[in-house]
């Protein structure tokens, strides 16, 4: 009884996971029963003499698994789909319909069928979301658009997209924007990840209420930014001035970066919290830059309006403290 199971199981056709590739190259070492040349498989299933033209056989069946490119090269094959992400309302699951103007076969779609495509298209993404899902879907795109403005990396979009998650499942955004919440979301992601950014480069890339002026975005985006904080109970470390050093310095038009931006380190870390208390990080790394640069010689010297434009400080606020700064390194 046993050897008949052994039969039966050596009779089944033998799965495989390998890559096709490696299965190509198997076909092509079968040789052909008329003249003997290799056999090449074709992209329809064909095993095909490459000499004499000969199908050795067709409808062939591949029981490994099916290895696609989800990218526009033809390199890093998976068997599945692209990997679910919380930067979509639907993490990536939903099928819409394409842009495209052929069909399945390469036709060009007719003129009298566009507008029904274009219909249907329309209405995919409406029922896709309803109800709040459509805020969910809104703010997460608001969140990628800022992200891809200011150059962030996926790490940083994925923690502001968890942010906004969390604040839409608590009903958090009721009574509130959500451009303003988006934003929200991604000044706490990048400080929470390393990566801080200043609320003046953000709240300006929001779409927020146009009736409002700068200053009272300013202080809508700083009230909704720390009304998530409360309410999420987030841990939020404060700032360190020195983690905008690299990114104001690279806007300057500076010669010797590495060493200013040694130099500025330098200056700041010997700073005391008492020197210069309760000052908003960003302004104490533009001081830095601007009491740094006066160590150079004078042909690489930068004026006090350059280092304001990089770092989005006003020149004022670096004329009052970078004296502060010099005099706490001489000490």
């Amino acid at each position: 009884m046993k050897k008949d199971n052994t039969q039966k199981q050596s009779q089944r056709p033998p799965t495989t996971n390998e890559n096709p590739e490696k299965q190509e190259s198997r076909s092509a070492q079968k040789k052909c029963n008329e003249c003997g040349s290799k056999v090449v498989k074709k992209e329809t299933g064909e095993m095909v003499c490459n000499e004499c033209g000969l199908v050795v056989s067709e409808d062939y069946i591949d029981h490994g698994p099916d290895w696609r490119s989800f990218n526009d090269e033809n390199k890093n094959k998976r068997r599945v789909g692209s990997p679910l992400t919380v930067q979509r309302h639907d993490r990536g699951l939903t099928t819409t319909i394409g842009n495209d103007s052929v069909d399945q076969k390469g036709n060009t779609i007719p003129n009298k069928k566009k507008s029904q495509i274009r219909d249907l298209r329309k209405w995919n993404k409406r029922i896709s979301a309803e109800g709040r899902e459509q805020s969910l879907r809104s703010g997460l795109g608001e969140i990628d658009r800022i992200g891809s403005a200011l150059g962030l990396p996926g790490t940083i979009k994925e923690t502001a997209s968890m942010i906004y998650r969390q604040a839409h499942k608590r009903d958090l955004l009721v009574g509130r924007s959500i451009e303003a919440i988006a934003a929200g979301s991604i000044y706490i992601a990048t400080r929470k990840c390393g990566s801080p950014r200043t609320p003046e480069e953000i709240y300006p890339l929001t779409q927020m209420q146009s009736s409002l002026n700068k200053t009272e975005q300013k202080k809508e985006f700083n009230r909704t930014q720390q009304y998530l904080i409360n309410e999420l109970n987030m841990s939020v470390s404060p700032t360190d001035p020195q983690e905008h050093i690299n990114r104001f310095v690279s806007r300057l038009d500076f010669e010797k970066e590495t060493e200013l931006v040694n130099k500025t380190k330098e200056f700041l870390s010997n700073l005391d919290g008492t020197d210069l208390p309760g000052r908003a990080p960003s302004s104490i790394a533009a001081a830095g830059i601007y009491a740094a640069s006066l160590t150079f010689s004078k042909e690489e010297k930068i004026t006090q309006e350059e280092v304001s434009e990089a770092a989005g400080v006003s020149v004022v606020t670096i004329r009052t403290y970078y004296r502060d700064i010099i005099n706490a390194n001489k000490d």
